[in-house]
């Protein structure tokens, strides 16, 4: 089994995989450190859920291509715009990992990095110099064309949080986006960010890489990077060309984030691998589309499902997403890709979150039994792709500013926003993972949903007045269980959070409720009692008598009241 070739679609991304771990793993970060084994045979189709492959895989790349869905004739990099290699392309696509932000580099950039003890007091977190060697797909961006700079990721040191590795950590903010022909400016397609415990390994590591090769594309539609500048040393982890960094497990007890200052309004939602998340945005000082955008949350374990099994034993279902072509995933063997899969082995990896992968990891869960291979650390957060319900879509969509992030340690979750469900009036996600970890112990599960007040009050067609909700789990036999929950609401966000539930594939329902407004009784008002009756007297002065009628009667000088 030595022929493997990794083939990327920018929508649904499968990465190539590692053999074994090249250095001895600390004990503490022994999850962190795993990595897939490949089949020993063919006929075989498996499955990797590990999250965070493809952000750890490429840094920052500008990619020309020329062709056309179907063939590639041209693939080449460019350190800029002006490069001859993209002065003729039918789709640019680029990735750009976020450098900080400077007077050159005012916008689209790294605008610090945020570390909290327990306690919530700031960590002290240095930039380290030169801490990734200079890579050769780095590029110098064009506002004007909406292309950010991109070039290394940032290494910090953080000794106040250091790890079982030391106090390194990388931290990669990325946008990902394109150009086709005829359009004047990029699109960005995707934002992503990572934050990783690293152990820094010198050694001649080779490059992970885009392929500048028009052999290993099969459409203009494709990113394909194939490792082929490896090395004299294996480091199945980022790598440089002169270093290995090594994922290490996060320390506990703290919470990582970053800020970052980007030149267009980041709105629709986020999700990501993120416990307790604080999230704020303010308007960015330098550029009036844009915002600056902070994130704060604890990282999280989450499961991973890994295995094989035979083609030919395999349920119809089951088989029948691999036979798709073009084949993607990573296939090993030397037969075609997209012939008979009993000539070639593949593995699925990388699954966006989707109903077909919801379906696919409770397949997978049934063969491989209901329990995770490993549950590494996590800190990622990135764009959701994926559909909502119309009562959402319209409200998040009227707003066009960050309607939320949603958030879970589940193996796979749902597409796009929780879903309204009109019937139930709730806040539907649902959720599928192992039961249990790799140890036996059950896996108990994390949801947390920062949603904007403003989208909110939208679905619900709510008041200012104060919101109030409740989170249930509804289990696969149908059973309501109501785990531990937390609701606030700070800064226009309203954080709502479940934690200790059990999987394998619940529901999670979120209703919201709002009492009404009840107004002040006002006291009735009181005229003023007013004594309308007249009264009349007699005054008299000698044999001069007078009479005198009025409310309150009075002589006049020198008279006197004639009883």
């Amino acid at each position: 089994m030595k022929s493997r070739i990794r083939i990327v679609s920018i929508v649904v991304l499968a990465l190539v995989a590692a053999m074994a771990p090249s250095f001895a793993a600390d004990a503490p970060s022994y999850d962190e450190q795993w990595v897939e084994t490949a089949p020993e045979t063919v006929g075989l189709i498996g499955i990797n859920t590990q999250a965070s492959v493809q952000d750890m895989t490429y840094s920052s790349y500008l990619l020309s291509l020329r062709g056309t869905t179907s063939h590639v004739d041209f693939a080449g990099t460019c350190s800029s715009l002006s490069d001859p290699n993209c002065q003729t392309w039918d789709k640019i696509a680029f990735r750009s990992d976020l450098q900080p932000c400077s007077s050159a580099n005012p916008s689209d950039c790294f605008n610090g990095l945020i570390v909290k003890d327990s306690s919530g007091a700031d960590v002290a977190a240095t930039l380290v110099a030169d801490g990734v060697a200079p890579l050769k797909q780095g590029f110098t961006g064009s506002p004007e064309k909406n292309l950010p700079t991109g070039g290394a990721p940032l290494i910090f040191s953080i000794p106040g949080a250091a790890h079982s590795g030391g106090d390194l950590y990388m931290v990669k903010p990325d946008l990902v986006g394109f150009r086709e022909k005829g359009e004047d400016k990029f699109k960005v397609m995707k934002f992503e960010a990572v934050i990783v415990p690293v152990k820094k390994i010198a050694g001649d590591t080779g490059l992970l890489q885009i392929s500048d090769s028009a052999t290993d594309y099969a459409s203009i539609n494709m990113i394909s990077g194939d490792g082929r500048l490896k090395g004299t040393m294996t480091c199945d982890y980022f790598k440089d060309g002169k270093n290995c960094y090594v994922t290490q497990a996060f320390p506990t007890g703290f919470s990582f984030g970053m800020n970052l200052r980007f030149s267009q309004s980041i709105y629709g939602w986020l999700h990501g691998r993120l416990r307790n998340p604080n999230v704020t945005v303010a308007p960015n000082p330098v550029s009036a589309q844009g915002v600056d955008l902070s994130i704060v949350a604890e990282p999280m374990r989450v499961p991973v499902l890994f295995g094989w099994t035979q083609t030919a034993k395999a349920p119809a279902a089951m088989v029948a997403r691999f036979n798709d072509v073009p084949r993607l995933g990573t296939y090993f063997g030397g037969g075609d890709r997209n012939g008979p899969l009993e000539a070639i082995s593949v593995l699925h990896e990388q699954l966006d979150a989707s109903e077909n992968s919801l379906a696919e990891v409770r397949d997978w869960l049934n063969i491989l039994g209901d329990k995770a291979t490993v549950e590494p650390y996590n800190w990622s957060v990135q764009t959701m792709i994926g559909g909502s319900s119309e009562e959402i879509n319209k409200c998040t969509n009227d707003s066009k500013a960050l309607a939320g992030i949603v958030s879970t340690n589940a193996t796979m979750y749902s597409p796009g926003a929780p879903s309204f469900n009109k019937e139930t009036q709730s806040l539907d996600y649902k959720v599928v993972s192992p039961h249990f970890g790799h140890n036996g112990d059950v896996l108990l599960g994390t949801y947390d949903l920062v949603m904007s007040s403003a989208v909110a009050r939208c679905i619900y067609n709510f008041s200012k007045a104060p919101i109030k909700a409740t989170i249930s789990i509804v289990s696969s036999d149908g059973n309501t269980r109501v785990a531990t929950t937390t609701i606030t609401e700070k800064d226009g966000f309203l954080h709502l959070g479940a934690y200790g539930f059990e999987y394998s594939s619940p529901t999670i329902q979120v209703t919201l409720k709002q009492d009404p407004i009840k107004e002040e009784a006002k006291p009735a008002e009181v005229a003023p009692v007013r004594n309308s009756a007249k009264r009349t007297i007699t005054c008299s002065l000698g044999k001069t008598t007078k009479k005198i009628t009025a409310l309150k009667p009075v002589c006049p000088k020198g008279y006197k009241l004639k009883k």
